[in-house]
């Protein structure tokens, strides 16, 4: 019989490539299979283990045979689809591309959230990115613990932990299997222009949607609001408290509470049920929070800015009876800085002046506001 299912070469290399991760990961993780229903690209979640015992701490891992790749210079390069990447940067844990040597038995891995972050905006209208991996990060069969570099980035990143055993339940907090695409990619431009933000207890006069008001941040000083900064207003601003947002090499925002509340709500959704038009076009642009008229099949369309809206290419999506619009062209520049904490500041000689900063979870977790945090000093 010849009609029969047939066991392509990329699923032999691929399953053997797995196999013998799996055996080097489960000397320092909890490792758990990815069952093929549930692959969207994801073949590991890991738990770091300390001796005997969990840490709670996840992290993904897609495997790849160096046969499957392509070598350039210094590093070995993947293409990944568009659809798969931003998978990746909408889960909760850190996600890892490793390559297998089979034959030396040689491991290099890759977190391709920091690749991406360099790159223009522009690979979301591309259908795959290459993704380097770097030979420098090589790590062995025999090795005594896991690369130290990547240890850190999941100490740093981790934020879902298993609830009741359910580790499985970590790749769907953010995401519905039945989202399209072009829903994934709203969800990836959200986090993308997020990324790496940070945010602190304020106090700020009136502001318009893209006015420059002075913000009085809560410091380390004790109660109050001592410590003085210009930023940009995101949305409709009243006098009294707010959230100051700053993300890496960026301007500041200042947000009323309202806002925020709707900026974590926007980011606990997964949009499958959302009405959306992709790339359209603005010629005007708009600020973060402000109403934006974009033209859709002939007539206007009122939107709410999420995020800045330079003129050009942008999508329109729809929840609860409200249009936002999203840039496809925005500038942003993201750390790839490993050594920063998730919650503190950035310290300086005078702790005591330094604005209280809280990590910022991208996850759609509540926050009480204002922001009380047990891990701030």
């Amino acid at each position: 019989m010849t009609k029969l299912p047939r066991r392509t070469n990329s699923q032999r290399i691929g399953g053997s490539a797995a196999d013998l991760l799996n055996s080097v990961f489960t000397n320092f993780c909890n490792v758990i299979p990815v069952p093929q229903d549930r692959d969207m690209g994801i073949d590991f979640i890991c738990e770091l283990m300390q001796g005997e015992y969990p840490t709670g701490k996840l992290f993904n891992v897609q495997c790849k045979g160096k046969e499957e790749s392509e070598l350039k210079g210094d590093s070995i390069g993947f293409d990944i689809k568009v659809t798969t990447l931003n998978y990746w940067l909408i889960l909760p844990n850190p996600t890892f591309l490793v390559v297998v040597d089979r034959q030396n038995y040689n491991f290099y891995w890759s977190f391709p959230k920091d690749f991406l972050s360099s790159l223009n905006k522009n690979w979301q209208e591309q259908q795959t990115v290459s993704i380097p991996v770097p030979l420098q990060n090589r790590f062995e069969q025999d090795v005594d613990a896991l690369p130290a570099q990547l240890v850190s980035i999941v100490n740093m990143h981790a934020s879902a932990t298993p609830r009741q055993g359910d580790y499985l339940g970590t790749l769907t907090l953010e995401f519905d299997r039945s989202s399209s695409p072009e829903r994934m990619t709203i969800k990836g431009l959200m986090h993308y222009y997020l990324e790496g933000s940070r945010i602190a207890n304020a106090k700020c006069a009136y502001g318009s949607p893209g006015s420059t008001v002075t913000v009085y941040a809560q410091t380390f000083g004790g109660e109050g609001y001592s410590k003085e900064v210009k930023a940009r207003a995101w949305g409709e601003l009243k006098a009294g408290e707010a959230i100051l947002l700053q993300m890496p090499f960026e301007r500041n925002y200042i947000l009323s509470h309202e806002t925020f509340e709707k900026i974590c709500y926007l980011l606990s959704l997964d949009f499958t049920n959302c009405e959306l038009h992709k790339n359209l076009m603005s010629p005007r642009g708009g600020y973060p929070g402000g109403s934006i008229s974009v033209i859709v099949d002939g007539r206007p369309i009122s939107a709410i800015a999420w995020y800045e809206i330079p003129p050009g290419k942008l999508n329109l999506f729809k929840v609860d009876g409200q249009w936002y619009a999203i840039s496809l062209m925005a500038s942003k520049t993201v750390s790839t800085e490993t050594t920063e904490r998730k919650t503190g500041s950035y310290l300086h000689p005078d702790p005591r002046r330094e604005i209280l900063w809280h990590y910022f979870d991208l996850s759609g977790g509540k926050c009480s506001l204002p922001l009380k945090f047990q891990n701030t000093l």
